[in-house]
């Protein structure tokens, strides 16, 4: 049987089932139809073009009784079957009589070919999708011959042809380089055009059993580069550059298989059969791959993922802690997804006082890191975190001096509705020096927009906010200016006053460039720019500098949002889909990107991926309330 088996799996195409040729046509009867048989036709093609389905059947039915020899009233029946979903018995027997009168039908061949499939009947499956490649119409590449041979690959593959299956998956793949356009609406093709990795995984496996290990590893690296979270796909490939000796490379796909899944268990099989079971020799691999790659962070964050799953968390906190401490910029703050990651590790191990005093130090090295940094301090202090921040607990804490701005910043921004502790830990903030920039963002967001003000009370608070830093920080001044600016615009293209708008608008942005000038040069002030430009009449600025900002700061959630929202309300699909993929090759762990991904999948109906990708991102992410409303 083993040697059948195997026998069947080297055979070529040309040679299953022998010498081949299609079968003589079954003679037809002589003269013209019978009358009532045409009009019987007719009739079942009117009832058809008017939805009346079942009617048009009957109509056929009665044809075929008194013409048994039409192709046509065969072919259309079995048609009619196959749409109504009738018996396969009654598709099949109308299909074999539309068959042996035109033999060299390609349609009705691969048609019956499928019926055949769908049953199970293999062998008669690969006669006819065979039959199928004799006829005309699929020597001379008509636009159903590349459905012939990919149901004629599947028939082939499932019965034991392995060698034959690859003939006809390497000639649809040709077939499919050269579409013509004329074919590329019909959804089967579309399908295999817009998927092509699904085809390649199948040369893939086929390759891998036939023994032709390069081949196969070719076929699966096509189908990573085009779905790269395919985490099957990527085992294949390192036990494949395994067989072939290629260690460092089997190493390098696992190590990115760890960082991109955050060391599922899947990904750290996958080191540990690079190393042979032994996760000290994985951890020292990577180890020596951040050594030669110290700015790597895909290196860095798989062997810190790599450390907690092995139950090193606190090695893994000392080691993104020693490569932050290396990679600070002038003001002492460390990379902010290196800072990001530090940042899960702690509160994966429920060290909220740790990962608070990360967040709090970080922000006051660098205050135009808080807005990036607010996702994480929400995450830190959600109610569903069994141990959630409390702004008591952040206010008996001890910081470094520097700090004093920052920490009143943090519990005015946990203490929000508690309005008496968010006002005095407010003013604590901003009587600080030098002047703390988001604390100042957040006091006008207060004012512009508290309910409780008056029109000319909300004006001279905005005044005496501005004034208070004129002097000690006039970039954050102006830029204070333009926000208030900017919200008065906003009021105004809401209530339908264009020329308002847009002088307000224009004014914002003069006091915008005043603040760049000054020396601003954070993330917020660009936002804030692109939000006046986009309240213009002419927008095309709003997409230069939210690019910019994507560009200069892929670690900014709201900016790749922003954007992506932009260009959905204005139906410019393709560039939506553009914003997902570049935040996603940026930053391809972060959850915010992960789930417009998922959002997007789901539009496009792959379902089965959406599913599994929210599933593995609430794994990953349990506590995380994005991902909870997204189950």
């Amino acid at each position: 049987m083993q040697n059948i088996s195997n026998v069947r799996a080297a055979t070529p195409l040309d040679q299953v089932d022998g010498s081949f040729s299609l079968p003589a046509p079954l003679a037809a009867a002589g003269g013209r139809a019978p009358m009532d048989a045409l009009m019987l036709y007719a009739k079942a093609r009117i009832e058809e073009e008017n939805d009346q389905r079942y009617n048009a059947i009957s109509l056929l039915e009665q044809a075929a009784a008194r013409d048994p020899l039409s192709f046509d009233i065969q072919h259309d029946l079995a048609m009619l079957y196959l749409a109504a979903n009738y018996n396969g018995d009654q598709a099949e027997s109308a299909l074999e009589k539309a068959a042996a009168l035109r033999p060299d039908d390609m349609e009705t061949q691969s048609d019956l070919g499928r019926v055949f499939l769908s049953r199970g009947e293999l062998d008669k499956a690969v006669l006819h999708l065979r039959y199928a490649t004799e006829t005309s119409d699929y020597r001379a590449g008509a636009d159903g011959a590349a459905i012939v041979d990919y149901y004629l690959a599947q028939a082939l593959q499932k019965n034991g042809y392995d060698r034959a299956a690859l003939e006809s998956y390497s000639q649809l793949l040709k077939r499919l380089q050269n579409t013509p356009e004329s074919v590329r609406g019909n959804p089967e093709i579309q399908y295999w055009l817009s998927r092509p990795e699904l085809l390649y995984a199948e040369v893939g496996r086929l390759r891998e059993k036939q023994g032709d290990t390069a081949a196969a590893l070719a076929a699966y690296r096509i189908v990573s580069e085009r779905s790269p979270d395919d985490i099957d796909t990527r085992e294949h490939m390192v036990t494949l550059l395994m067989e072939l000796n290629r260690q460092n490379e089997a190493a390098r796909l696992a190590v990115d298989s760890i960082a991109r899944t955050h060391a599922s268990p899947q990904s750290l099989d996958m080191l540990r059969t690079v190393y042979h079971g032994d996760d000290g020799g994985a951890v020292v691999a990577l180890n020596q791959l951040l050594d030669q790659h110290p700015s790597d962070r895909t290196v860095l964050f798989a062997l810190s993922d790599m450390l907690v799953a092995d139950g090193q968390p606190n090695r893994a906190v000392l080691v993104l802690n020693k490569v932050a401490s290396t990679q600070k910029d002038d003001r002492g703050a460390g990379d902010i997804q290196i800072v990001s990651k530090l940042f899960q590790v702690l509160i994966g191990q429920n060290k909220t006082q740790d990962a608070a005093r990360l967040l709090v130090e970080t922000s006051a090295a660098r205050p135009d890191t808080a807005e990036e940094l607010l996702p994480c301090w929400i995450q830190l202090t959600s109610h569903t975190r069994p141990n959630q921040l409390h702004s008591a607990e952040l206010e008996a804490m001890q910081f470094s001096p520097s700090a004093t701005a920052a920490k009143a910043y943090w519990v005015a921004r946990t203490a929000i509705g508690r309005p008496e502790l968010l006002k005095s830990a407010l003013a604590e903030s901003l009587a600080q020096q030098p002047p703390f920039a988001p604390a100042y963002r957040f006091a006008l967001s207060q004012i512009l927009n508290s309910s409780d003000l008056t029109p000319n009370a909300r004006q001279q608070q905005i005044d005496q906010l501005v004034a208070s830093v004129r002097n000690s920080a006039p970039a954050i001044a102006q830029e204070l200016l333009g926000i208030a600016l900017l919200s008065s615009a906003s009021d105004s293209a809401h209530n339908g006053d264009r020329a308002s708008t847009t002088e307000l608008a224009i004014a914002a942005l003069k006091a915008f460039a005043s603040a760049e000038k000054l020396g601003d040069a954070s993330a917020a002030l660009r936002s804030e720019q692109a939000e006046a430009e986009l309240l213009k009449p002419d927008s095309a600025a709003y997409e230069r500098i939210m690019w910019k900002l994507c560009s200069d700061r892929p670690d900014d959630d709201s900016a790749y949002t922003e954007l992506f929202h932009y260009y959905e309300e204005n139906n410019q699909t393709e560039r939506a889909v553009a914003v997902s993929q570049s935040w996603l090759m940026a930053d391809p762990n972060n959850v915010g990107a992960q789930l417009l991904h998922i959002a997007l999948l789901n539009r496009a109906g792959a379902k089965d991926d959406a599913a599994k990708s929210i599933t593995d991102l609430y794994e990953q992410h349990p506590d995380d309330p994005q991902v909870m409303d997204s189950m």
